[in-house]
């Protein structure tokens, strides 16, 4: 989890700049926006909406495989900005940035295809509207707020249901018939335990908006 939050300043400024490395060079040159892992995160959100898009066009797995890709690129970002001693609020920011607009863009084309339950996605939508807002009241009001491992575990299953939901539907095409009903039991299962560390994480971001301390775990 921790490589996922950086420190107030970046990495390579606790580094003597004669010994920067080409990434850190980019990174300085560029006020943090050009690095490792914000190449990454920006992969990640291009092979999600490339998915979303084969799902459109009615190929449902192949569009899975894309978005699955992109999601596991959520988990390398974090690594590879520590590895290169890049990581920077910047880099946090996209990160973060990054998961709010990949799930903004997903629910509504899953909904519209009917491929996740209204329900659901209105759930879904719900909890990280409400952490949007409150890390908009953190900014305001000067307060350190960064990424929770209740966030970061809730969205995992957050994305675990959708995917199941999206192979139920492509299961529907295949020969058995009791696939689809237990996948769908299944997603459903997930979208529950995602919601629970979803509530969990929005107090945790309540604290750290309302109170002025940093809170992350």
């Amino acid at each position: 989890m921790k490589l996922h939050i950086a420190g107030p300043i970046p990495d390579w400024e606790n580094i003597d700049p004669r010994n920067w490395s080409s990434w850190q060079q980019i990174a300085s040159q560029s006020w943090g926006t050009i690095t490792p892992g914000n190449v990454i995160s920006v992969l990640g959100l291009v092979l999600v909406v490339w998915g979303l898009a084969d799902i459109v066009d009615g190929a449902p797995l192949s569009g899975l495989v894309k978005i699955i890709s992109g999601r596991i690129m959520d988990q390398l970002d974090g690594a590879v900005a520590h590895k290169t001693a890049t990581k920077s609020p910047v880099g946090e920011a996209v990160d973060a940035s990054v998961d709010k607009l990949e799930l903004a863009i997903a629910l509504p084309v899953l909904i519209w295809m009917g491929m996740l339950p209204l329900l659901v996605g209105f759930a879904i939508a719900l909890q990280n509207i409400a952490n949007v807002i409150l890390a908009f009241i953190a900014k305001k009001r000067k307060n350190e707020m960064h990424p929770s491992k209740h966030g970061k575990v809730g969205m995992a299953f957050q994305w675990g249901a959708m995917g199941l939901y999206l192979l139920s539907v492509a299961a529907l095409n295949g020969n058995s018939e009791s696939a689809p009903q237990l996948l769908q039991i299944a997603a459903h299962i997930l979208a529950v335990i995602s919601l629970g560390f979803g509530v969990r994480a929005t107090y945790t971001y309540a604290q750290a908006a309302l109170v002025k301390s940093p809170i992350s775990t």
